[in-house]
């Protein structure tokens, strides 16, 4: 942040711009550096100061603060995430739920949403392609044996990055796959939600959805997300 930048002040932080042990990153303008926002909640780059690495925070939003049926979606999908360890899904590493600070941090991809990556490039060598599918579906398979259901996979929420390791070249690319805030478990209560409510009815991206999906199915399990 340059000296002349002022902090812009946000809703969802502390006066500090801080969350527990984690300080939000500023952009040059001095606001928070936002990675993305949805219904329920907006995230955040920043540093985990205990741990000094990189993060994303997930911060409940205001009008959602007070509301018990938002909690509990919004911790299922930590605990979704928290559970499956996979190198193509990102990870949960902690999860506040106190009044008043909703939060959890997850691991910071540095890459960009697959939609975006692929408008910039083009068509993809067939090998790059089949690759980058190849590990989608071993993150799925990762997911799915915590008997876990994503019900939103579609190309913004897989996360395309450079491939770290001494074997990454200059058209090595990892794809970890983001945002569970849909998740499910195959059996109702296996994430502990507080009721039916939070398991039925139609939730995910329409263009994506398999047909059973979109019928509501009660029982939809890991093959829906193959088919998206």
């Amino acid at each position: 942040m340059s000296e002349e930048a002022v902090p812009v002040p946000d809703p969802l932080l502390g006066p500090d711009g801080r969350l527990a042990h984690y300080r939000v990153e500023r952009q040059p303008d001095g606001a928070p550096r936002r990675l993305g926002a949805g219904s329920m909640g907006v995230t955040y780059a920043a540093w985990d100061e205990k741990l000094r690495v990189p993060v994303a925070l997930k911060v409940i939003t205001p009008a959602h603060a007070a509301d018990p049926r938002a909690h509990a979606l919004f911790v299922r999908e930590a605990r979704a995430a928290a559970r499956v360890r996979h190198p193509n899904v990102a990870g949960v590493l902690f999860l506040s739920d106190e009044p008043g600070r909703f939060f959890y941090a997850m691991e910071f991809v540095a890459g960009e949403p697959l939609d975006r990556w692929l408008r910039a490039r083009g068509p993809l060598p067939p090998l790059l392609a089949l690759d980058l599918a190849a590990q989608v579906a071993r993150g799925l398979g990762a997911i799915h044996a915590q008997r876990i259901v994503h019900r939103d996979l579609k190309p913004p929420n897989v996360i395309v990055a450079p491939a770290s390791g001494t074997d990454a070249g200059p058209e090595r690319w990892e794809a970890k796959i983001i945002d569970f805030g849909l998740a499910r478990a195959f059996q109702a209560g296996e994430l502990g939600e507080a009721s039916a409510a939070l398991t039925t009815g139609f939730r995910g991206t329409a263009l994506y959805a398999s047909p059973e999906q979109c019928e509501e199915w009660a029982d939809l399990d890991g093959r829906s997300d193959l088919y998206s």
